[in-house]
């Protein structure tokens, strides 16, 4: 049964950001089996798993009481919201607790985490086909099949200012993707010593990730790349990461100055240095909110009922009655969490994650030895999407929520193992 469950999570984790579909049924019966193989005692009497079955009463216990006595009235009368959404949103959140827990058995020791890590490296292969395909060759669709339960997006880039999205929804959500595998990409370059041939493709795959991150033109996706490496590195980084930002920033100098032929220059127009600084001016982004106008306002309704929270799927409903402008979510995760189910469920959620983060970070940095580089990157997956989320919320994408909480899971192993019984 152990054998099965795990064939099907590693299944299903390679299939995640291409079929995600399939993926979910592969990795809902590996969360079965893994229910069925282990010690539920053993699960539930560890603190750090048991918190997150405390936030999954509270949040059942926070929407029957706005269903009963929470006053929404004033948003329900516009007809794009009931009180039903905030049952609903509890998808997002309860069946990720239950991957957090059972996916721990799969991810018992460091060689399963990086096996599980080469298997999520190898499925994001056509993220960065999809990706380089619609910027360079302009292919886009959307591509879909099985009735549209598998969709790869794939945009046509219609503006300069778009930037590679390839299968995921817009250029956000590829970043993100991308900056998650970005670690393990170079962990496994760094362990691909002896054989020549993993060493050339593992050279490859890191540079076309870091290559794709970069042409994402998501701001967030280039804050993430930047922490990476310090969080991998240490200071070290410095010694041939300066050299290599000086060599890119000398190659952009001599793009402004058409000392390439043409048909280079073309291809790497992304490397023009207006186009760089484009992504940083404010006038480009006139049409969109900013990120403080959207987090005052949020916390302002917050503070109006923190305990109960407004509920799910409502703030976009507030945003647009107050400002005639449709914002989707608050753009950080832990107010959209607090805005939706109270400020109780929230920091019962996000301390146990730092929580689980520190000791983690303790672990792997301060108490690990020179050989610990693979949890290293484990550990900086997982943070560099947790700090992305509080700047955009990409988690309300399946793939990214799941991964989100395998990543954690990971985490949680690593501070302490687990012993199941089969």
């Amino acid at each position: 049964m152990k054998n099965y469950g795990t064939f099907l999570f590693r299944l299903g984790i390679f299939l995640l950001p291409s079929a995600f579909f399939i993926s979910s049924i592969l990795l809902t019966l590996s969360l079965i089996i893994s229910f069925f193989i282990s010690d539920l005692r053993k699960i539930f009497t560890d603190k750090l798993n048991l918190i997150f079955f405390v936030a999954s009463v509270l949040m059942i216990i926070i929407c029957i009481l706005q269903f009963f006595i929470g006053d929404t009235s004033n948003i329900e009368e516009s007809g794009d919201w009931n009180k039903y959404l905030s049952w609903i949103g509890l998808g997002n959140w309860i069946p990720l607790f239950l991957c957090f827990w059972g996916f721990q058995i799969y991810l018992i020791n460091l060689n399963e985490r990086k096996i599980t890590a080469k298997f999520l490296i190898a499925g994001s292969i056509p993220v960065l086909v999809s990706g380089f395909g619609q910027y360079f060759f302009d292919w886009h669709g959307p591509i879909n099949t099985l009735n549209e339960l598998i969709v790869w997006y794939q945009r046509p880039l219609i503006s300069e200012y778009q930037g590679l999205s390839g299968l995921f929804n817009n250029q956000n959500y590829a970043g993100c993707w991308l900056n998650i595998i970005l670690p393990f990409s170079i962990a496994i370059l760094f362990e691909s010593k002896s054989n020549i041939f993993k060493k050339g493709t593992s050279v490859v795959i890191a540079i076309s990730i870091s290559l794709a991150i970069f042409l994402t033109s998501s701001r967030s996706a280039w804050s993430g790349l930047l922490l990476t490496f310090p969080l991998l590195f240490g200071t070290s980084f410095l010694y041939w990461f300066l050299p290599l930002i000086l060599s890119m920033f000398f190659i952009i100098f001599l793009n402004q100055y058409d000392f390439f032929p043409q048909n280079i220059q073309e291809l790497f127009n992304f490397l023009k240095f207006e186009n760089i600084v484009n992504e940083f001016q404010e006038d480009n982004y006139t049409n969109v909110e900013k990120r403080s106008k959207i987090f005052l306002y949020a916390i302002k309704k917050i503070i109006e009922n923190p305990i109960l929270g407004l509920g799910a799927g409502s703030f976009p409903i507030f945003y647009l009655i107050k400002y005639k402008t449709y914002i989707g979510h608050t753009h950080n995760l832990f107010l959209e969490l607090t805005f939706n189910y109270g400020i109780i469920v929230s920091s019962v959620i996000f301390i146990n994650i730092l929580v689980i983060c520190y000791l983690g970070f303790v672990k792997i940095y301060v108490q690990g030895g020179k050989n610990n580089f693979f949890e290293k990157a484990w550990f900086t997956s997982f943070f560099v999407l947790i700090c992305s989320q509080m700047v955009d919320i990409e988690y309300f994408d399946g793939r990214i929520s799941i991964i989100f909480w395998v990543l954690l899971a990971g985490i949680k192993n690593n501070i302490k193992v687990i012993r199941h019984e089969y």
